[in-house]
């Protein structure tokens, strides 16, 4: 009989606790729990991903979601007229307010809306986007200048350019 040996895994007193809470949660064992966790875990980085920015992606995602907010395709963006650049703005500034008030995290949103953006560069205490020839990408810049604003973060326009000073505790 080929059994798998186990080894221990040494947690403080307190996640411990918090484990066996969260497990008992869903009726199962800390034990049970944890082997789904680290069988997700495991599923995620073979596909080439880290789990931790996935689960913090998916915790951003269920927030916009709960806000009525759902993904569509970029040429359904591309094709919408008629939006008022400052009404961007004072959407992105609304979310921002909510979001930060519900703790999600500036940086793990940006990710996300800027995923598949071109002209984005990001520094340790800033981001510069950069103009384009993509409407869509212009469109965003304004949502997520408004969206910096809702977070309280200073925003600027530099030539073409808009930067976004990071707080250390975004």
């Amino acid at each position: 009989m080929n059994q798998k040996q186990r080894r221990p895994v040494m947690l403080d007193s307190d996640t411990l606790s918090t484990l066996k809470d969260i497990a008992s949660k869903y009726g199962m064992t800390l034990s049970s729990y944890l082997r789904a966790l680290f069988s997700g875990v495991i599923d995620v980085e073979s596909k080439g991903f880290f789990a931790p920015a996935i689960i913090r992606r998916t915790i951003v995602l269920n927030r916009l979601t709960k806000l009525g907010f759902s993904l569509v395709p970029r040429q359904v963006l591309d094709s919408c007229t008629g939006i008022n650049e400052e009404e961007l703005v004072q959407l992105g500034r609304n979310l921002g307010s909510t979001l930060r008030f519900v703790g999600v995290e500036f940086t793990d949103l940006l990710d996300l809306v800027t995923e598949n953006m071109q002209n984005v560069l990001r520094e340790d205490n800033k981001v510069l986007l950069l103009p384009s020839n993509n409407r869509t990408d212009n469109m965003l810049r304004k949502l997520i200048k408004g969206i910096a604003e809702g977070y309280n973060l200073n925003t600027r326009e530099e030539g073409d350019a808009m930067v976004i000073e990071l707080q250390s505790n975004t």
